[in-house]
């Protein structure tokens, strides 16, 4: 399967590059998915580091807007956006229920590929979604994988289990409370080695 875009979401970011003039604007505020950091953002020493972190730099300078960041859990970012405390939101999925409440950039913010973890020696075959049919599969909190997988989970023959971060998937993965999960493959990867526990969490090859 082809990498699924993450673009980013920007609510007002128009209308103030449209509206505002050359005298002092307060800084937009921009929440990322604290599950990205830091393998995609990450802030030391020489500033805000990471290949979004310079994507979203270069954004902003050549729209001539300041902005700052705050980081949380996905579920919690769209709540915000939902009720205005914030003014953005990435990296998130295109998807009918965000277009409600969301504008999206016309050019996604970078590609993904999200994949299935398992317990080492629990692989299965998985070349279509009928393979996970019956099977328990954890996500993140808020997360949108795909509309298919979101329409096989209405209707019940995917569960999906929803956990607040990659830390708690990643247990409830390891005590067998679920029997995959599925996610960002870099930034899980990223976390399972940081972990060390990378000998007993493998990824099933073809990408959800």
């Amino acid at each position: 399967m082809r990498p699924m875009p993450r673009v980013i979401l920007l609510i007002g970011l128009f209308w103030l590059a449209c509206t505002h003039g050359s005298t002092a604007r307060e800084a937009l505020t921009i929440g990322y998915n604290q599950e990205l950091v830091p393998s995609f953002y990450w802030l030391d020493k020489k500033g805000r580091q990471g290949i979004d972190a310079e994507i979203i730099q270069g954004l902003f300078k050549r729209s001539h807007l300041d902005y700052h960041m705050v980081f949380s859990p996905w579920s919690r970012l769209m709540h915000q956006l939902k009720a205005g405390t914030i003014d953005g939101a990435c990296p998130g999925f295109k998807t009918p229920d965000r277009e409600g409440f969301a504008i999206y950039l016309d050019t996604p913010l970078n590609y993904a590929v999200f994949s299935i973890f398992t317990r080492r020696g629990n692989e299965f075959p998985f070349k279509r979604l009928e393979d996970l049919y019956g099977k328990k599969i954890g996500i993140n909190m808020g997360y949108s994988i795909s509309p298919d997988l979101n329409h096989e989970k209405h209707a019940g023959k995917i569960f999906i289990s929803e956990f607040y971060t990659t830390r708690e998937c990643l247990n409830a993965l390891m005590t067998q409370r679920i029997d995959a999960y599925a996610g960002n493959r870099d930034s899980i990867l990223f976390r399972i080695k940081k972990r060390g526990i990378g000998h007993n969490i493998s990824f099933l090859p073809r990408a959800i």
